[in-house]
């Protein structure tokens, strides 16, 4: 986990340049998880959605915004990949 966080992290720095954002933050986060199937799929086993979205917040504490606190708006999706995507996690944050 600590791995994912710090690989998390380096992206966050190398995406974005600013300063932590203030007030209330609506979040988007999609988990692509390995498959062989011809269409990316929903993916309805563990691991939870609750649990990867945590991870992912808490790892960008102090970076894109002061304290995940401020996430008022979340979306979290898991899927399995489609034959020719790649694995990845996708992150949106934005002011509300």
């Amino acid at each position: 986990v600590q791995a994912f966080k710090d690989t998390l992290r380096l992206a966050a720095v190398s995406a974005y340049s600013g300063p932590p954002l203030d007030g209330a933050l609506g979040a988007e986060i999609a988990f692509v998880f390995p498959a062989k199937r011809k269409e990316r799929t929903p993916k309805a086993t563990k691991p939870d959605c609750d649990n990867l979205a945590k991870g992912v917040l808490d790892a960008l504490n102090g970076l894109l915004y002061r304290d995940d606190g401020q996430v008022a708006e979340l979306t979290v999706r898991k899927w399995h990949a489609g034959k020719d995507e790649q694995t990845h996690v996708s992150v949106k944050i934005w002011k509300l």
